[in-house]
């Protein structure tokens, strides 16, 4: 199955950093190796979740580039009525402090464009988040912002979005937690917002990864 996702897939991934200018100083894994090391990377729980709770599981070759390069990927292929990525000014901040290098992560993320409702709306977004993660095979995490991007771009090089309704929560490994990072198609461009957790409920959506790196 996973191989299948793969060899579907790999091309439009390597298209898509081609696209986003997001190739230069990284070496990208072939095809072969990509199918080699999630075969020996992921866990039977792991492949489990990937096939069974991933609403259309998206296949990804992802730089850990800085956070602008995909901001700026995202800007260089625009629709004509389509505005700049927004980003408000504390998560700027706060996904520039995220570590960044030429190393490269391959994996596969939730990407079904509209997530259908979930239970865990009843809960504040703490609660929310401790109830999902506690659902999740160990190495399968909340969807991380550069994944976000490049969801978001790979629709929108057919037209479509990702998120028109909702916010999905996003996972960049911060130490603040006074906020929740979210992203979501609103007024004709991808945007990128924080999240005060508390209090009141928050029709949010959560999206898995499972992303393993190449070296």
């Amino acid at each position: 199955m996973i191989e299948n996702l793969v060899r579907e897939q790999y091309g439009t991934s390597v298209n898509l950093l081609e696209r986003g200018g997001l190739t230069e100083g990284v070496i990208i894994p072939s095809e072969r190796e990509c199918i080699d090391i999630l075969r020996d990377s992921l866990t039977d729980k792991q492949i489990t979740h990937v096939a069974e709770k991933m609403r259309r599981a998206v296949f990804q070759i992802v730089p850990q580039k800085p956070f602008a390069d995909f901001e700026n990927a995202i800007n260089l292929n625009r629709w004509p009525v389509q505005g700049q990525t927004n980003l408000t000014p504390y998560i700027r901040e706060r996904f520039a402090k995220m570590p960044s290098s030429n190393e490269i992560q391959i994996g596969l993320v939730e990407g079904q464009a509209r997530l259908p409702s979930t239970p865990l709306i009843r809960f504040p977004l703490k609660k929310q988040e401790v109830l999902y993660k506690k659902s999740l095979p160990e190495g399968v995490t909340v969807i991380h912002p550069r994944n976000y991007s490049l969801l978001q771009l790979n629709v929108m090089l057919n037209w479509e979005c990702i998120d028109m309704d909702d916010w999905s929560i996003l996972e960049d490994n911060s130490k603040d937690r006074t906020y929740f990072p979210v992203g979501s198609w609103c007024d004709d461009q991808v945007r990128f917002r924080e999240y005060f957790p508390e209090p009141g409920n928050h029709d949010v959506r959560w999206r898995s990864a499972v992303m393993i790196s190449t070296t």
